[in-house]
Protein backbone atom coordinates (compact mmCIF):
# COMPACT_ATOMS: atom_id res chain seq x y z
CA UNK A 1 0.00 0.00 0.00
CA UNK A 2 2.96 2.31 1.00
CA UNK A 3 4.11 1.89 -2.66
CA UNK A 4 1.02 2.48 -4.09
CA UNK A 5 0.61 6.04 -2.30
CA UNK A 6 4.30 7.15 -3.38
CA UNK A 7 3.36 6.13 -6.96
CA UNK A 8 0.36 8.29 -6.58
CA UNK A 9 2.24 10.73 -5.15
CA UNK A 10 4.85 10.79 -7.76
CA UNK A 11 2.28 11.10 -10.37
CA UNK A 12 0.43 14.02 -9.13
CA UNK A 13 3.50 15.92 -8.95
CA UNK A 14 4.65 15.01 -12.19
CA UNK A 15 1.66 16.35 -13.97
CA UNK A 16 2.45 20.02 -14.26
CA UNK A 17 5.65 19.28 -15.99
CA UNK A 18 3.97 16.75 -18.33
CA UNK A 19 1.35 19.66 -18.94
CA UNK A 20 3.82 22.47 -19.33
CA UNK A 21 6.37 20.13 -21.88
CA UNK A 22 3.98 21.16 -24.63
CA UNK A 23 3.68 25.09 -24.00
CA UNK A 24 7.55 25.37 -22.97
CA UNK A 25 9.85 26.41 -25.73
CA UNK A 26 11.98 22.86 -24.93
CA UNK A 27 8.56 20.96 -25.70
CA UNK A 28 7.81 22.99 -29.17
CA UNK A 29 6.30 26.12 -27.81
CA UNK A 30 6.51 28.94 -29.84
CA UNK A 31 9.91 31.05 -30.58
CA UNK A 32 7.96 34.03 -28.63
CA UNK A 33 10.08 33.17 -25.33
CA UNK A 34 13.66 32.96 -27.15
CA UNK A 35 12.80 36.42 -28.51
CA UNK A 36 11.67 38.22 -25.42
CA UNK A 37 15.08 40.31 -23.34
CA UNK A 38 15.63 37.79 -20.63
CA UNK A 39 16.80 39.65 -17.31
CA UNK A 40 20.47 39.09 -15.60
CA UNK A 41 20.75 35.91 -14.03
CA UNK A 42 18.41 33.87 -16.13
CA UNK A 43 19.44 30.14 -16.16
CA UNK A 44 20.57 28.02 -19.43
CA UNK A 45 17.48 26.50 -20.77
CA UNK A 46 18.83 23.00 -20.04
CA UNK A 47 18.62 23.92 -16.07
CA UNK A 48 14.97 24.35 -15.86
CA UNK A 49 14.22 20.35 -16.62
CA UNK A 50 16.33 19.73 -14.22
CA UNK A 51 15.74 21.61 -11.29
CA UNK A 52 12.00 21.13 -12.00
CA UNK A 53 12.37 17.45 -12.16
CA UNK A 54 14.43 18.09 -8.43
CA UNK A 55 11.65 19.91 -7.22
CA UNK A 56 8.90 17.48 -8.17
CA UNK A 57 10.09 14.81 -7.02
CA UNK A 58 10.38 16.67 -3.51
CA UNK A 59 7.45 17.77 -3.16
CA UNK A 60 6.28 14.33 -4.00
CA UNK A 61 8.06 12.85 -1.24
CA UNK A 62 6.46 15.78 0.67
CA UNK A 63 2.82 14.66 -0.22
CA UNK A 64 3.95 11.32 0.06
CA UNK A 65 4.81 11.85 3.87
CA UNK A 66 1.38 13.16 4.26
CA UNK A 67 -0.41 10.78 2.75
CA UNK A 68 1.15 7.51 4.82
CA UNK A 69 0.69 9.52 7.55
CA UNK A 70 -1.63 7.89 10.26
CA UNK A 71 -3.41 10.67 10.76
CA UNK A 72 -7.08 10.60 9.91
CA UNK A 73 -8.17 11.41 6.37
CA UNK A 74 -9.97 14.58 7.82
CA UNK A 75 -6.51 15.59 9.01
CA UNK A 76 -5.26 15.33 5.14
CA UNK A 77 -7.27 17.05 3.66
CA UNK A 78 -6.66 20.70 3.26
CA UNK A 79 -2.83 19.22 2.83
CA UNK A 80 -4.21 16.87 -0.11
CA UNK A 81 -6.47 20.26 -1.18
CA UNK A 82 -3.53 22.47 -0.96
CA UNK A 83 -1.52 20.30 -2.98
CA UNK A 84 -4.07 20.02 -6.00
CA UNK A 85 -4.64 23.51 -5.87
CA UNK A 86 -0.86 23.91 -6.92
CA UNK A 87 -0.92 21.32 -9.31
CA UNK A 88 -3.98 23.64 -11.08
CA UNK A 89 -2.01 26.38 -11.09
CA UNK A 90 1.47 25.06 -11.87
CA UNK A 91 0.03 23.62 -14.78
CA UNK A 92 -2.29 27.04 -15.89
CA UNK A 93 0.71 28.93 -15.38
CA UNK A 94 2.92 27.07 -18.30
CA UNK A 95 -0.30 27.48 -20.47
CA UNK A 96 -1.14 31.31 -19.13
CA UNK A 97 2.92 32.37 -19.89
CA UNK A 98 4.46 30.29 -22.44
CA UNK A 99 0.95 29.74 -24.54
CA UNK A 100 -1.27 32.48 -23.88
CA UNK A 101 1.72 35.28 -23.69
CA UNK A 102 0.05 36.66 -20.88
CA UNK A 103 3.25 37.41 -18.48
CA UNK A 104 1.39 39.22 -15.80
CA UNK A 105 -1.34 36.86 -15.35
CA UNK A 106 1.89 34.83 -15.04
CA UNK A 107 3.46 36.66 -12.69
CA UNK A 108 -0.11 36.49 -10.65
CA UNK A 109 0.13 33.19 -10.56
CA UNK A 110 3.37 32.97 -9.59
CA UNK A 111 2.00 34.70 -6.37
CA UNK A 112 -0.68 32.63 -6.04
CA UNK A 113 1.81 29.61 -5.78
CA UNK A 114 4.34 31.25 -3.33
CA UNK A 115 0.97 31.74 -1.09
CA UNK A 116 -0.19 28.03 -1.35
CA UNK A 117 3.41 26.68 -1.07
CA UNK A 118 4.06 28.53 2.10
CA UNK A 119 0.46 27.51 3.02
CA UNK A 120 1.64 23.41 1.88
CA UNK A 121 4.59 23.71 4.07
CA UNK A 122 2.81 24.51 7.13
CA UNK A 123 0.37 21.80 6.99
CA UNK A 124 2.79 19.01 5.54
CA UNK A 125 4.76 20.33 8.08
CA UNK A 126 1.87 18.67 10.91
CA UNK A 127 2.55 15.61 9.39
CA UNK A 128 6.40 15.53 9.31
CA UNK A 129 9.39 18.33 9.80
CA UNK A 130 10.74 16.21 6.90
CA UNK A 131 7.46 16.86 4.38
CA UNK A 132 7.88 20.59 5.36
CA UNK A 133 11.05 20.66 4.77
CA UNK A 134 10.94 18.78 1.58
CA UNK A 135 8.37 22.13 0.32
CA UNK A 136 11.22 24.52 1.12
CA UNK A 137 13.08 24.31 -2.40
CA UNK A 138 9.70 24.85 -4.28
CA UNK A 139 9.39 28.19 -2.42
CA UNK A 140 12.46 29.14 -2.98
CA UNK A 141 12.38 28.19 -6.59
CA UNK A 142 8.91 30.25 -7.14
CA UNK A 143 10.56 33.65 -5.75
CA UNK A 144 13.49 33.36 -9.10
CA UNK A 145 10.45 32.41 -10.84
CA UNK A 146 8.73 35.73 -10.45
CA UNK A 147 11.89 37.18 -10.57
CA UNK A 148 12.34 36.09 -14.01
CA UNK A 149 8.42 36.50 -14.67
CA UNK A 150 8.49 40.02 -13.90
CA UNK A 151 11.87 40.64 -15.20
CA UNK A 152 10.76 39.46 -19.36
CA UNK A 153 7.55 41.98 -18.36
CA UNK A 154 9.70 44.76 -17.27
CA UNK A 155 12.58 44.34 -20.30
CA UNK A 156 9.92 43.86 -22.85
Amino acid sequence: MKALKFILALVLSFIPGAIGMYWTPSGGGSAWYGALVHPMFTPPSWFFGVIWTILYFLLALAFYLVIRSNKSSRDKLLSTELFVTHIILNAAWSYIFFGQHLIVLGAVIIVALILIAFMMRQEFSKFSKDSGFFVLPYIIWLFCALYLNSGIYFLN
